[in-house]
């Protein structure tokens, strides 16, 4: 299947999923949010993908909205006729990545900006390279952040420091993002690709199913007590248990002093 704004390989088991609006710093229109909604969405069933790693073509990961379709709708009597759709399909991209039962890796060169920022933080694992800036720049046009902005970003760095960047759209370098906890590491440019494809393939060959249920459950342990969380676990455990082909496989493993061939089931 081709794709106007996104291209899409899969390669060992990994899905590398490019933003692809190079001219424009990929920036988010229409169709590219749909697209990657589309995707997403999809990726959910391919059973020969164990990894997702989302990347930007040229030299940003994506700069966020694209302004020039902002342009467009404020030339019409009702702006928000134009810009809801949009709004709809990123939230439920969003959702999307949150609902993906895979690891989702994003690779950020250059700059991750906006909504391209909210992108980001929406994956569960993001590295960064030495170059890479980051921005909640919506408030220099006079919005506010979209795109799971203002649920991700304090859970990652606190209240107070959300609401300072939220504010004040301050560009952090990489090495700030990293102090800061929004990326787990920063490598030099000319090693990211590589940095990340390590990182990618050591995920692939990890226990699918366990993963997906780690994620599911860091995800939900923001809102529970440790009563919920606590049997939220017990409930994930007890289906590995009964269900999970890789958890025979590692005990399996244990006991014969080998390395594990998990099969992602």
């Amino acid at each position: 299947m081709s794709y106007e704004t996104v291209q899409l390989e899969v390669q060992d088991r990994i899905a590398w999923l490019t933003l692809n609006r190079p001219d424009a710093l990929n920036a988010l229109n229409d169709v590219m949010i749909d697209e990657l909604r589309e995707l997403f969405s999809a990726l959910a069933d391919e059973e020969n993908v164990r990894v997702v790693v989302v990347r930007g073509a040229g030299q940003a990961f994506c700069s966020g909205g694209d302004i020039k379709y902002m342009a467009q709708a404020l030339q019409t009597e009702k702006p928000s006729d134009l810009i809801a759709g949009p709004m709809q399909a990123l939230t439920e991209m969003t959702m999307a990545i949150q609902n993906l039962p895979r690891p989702v890796i994003a690779m950020v060169n250059g700059l991750a900006t906006g909504a391209g920022f909210n992108l980001a933080l929406s994956c569960d694992l993001r590295v960064a390279a030495e170059s890479a800036r980051f921005s909640q720049a919506f408030v220099k046009i006079g919005l506010v952040p979209d795109a799971g902005g203002t649920y991700f970003l304090p859970r990652i760095v606190g209240l107070a420091k959300a609401t300072e960047l939220f504010f004040t759209g301050a560009m952090l370098s990489a090495q700030e993002a990293e102090q800061l906890g929004l990326v787990t590491r920063v490598v030099p440019d000319a090693t990211l690709e590589d940095e990340v494809r390590k990182l990618a393939k050591q995920l692939a060959q990890a226990p699918t199913r366990a993963l997906a249920e780690i994620k599911r459950l860091v995800q939900r342990s923001l809102q529970n007590t440790l009563e919920e969380q606590a049997e939220l676990e017990a409930r994930a455990q007890l289906r590995i248990v009964d269900q999970s082909a890789d958890f025979r496989e590692g005990v399996a493993a244990f006991l014969e002093k080998r390395p594990p061939r998990f099969r992602g089931k």
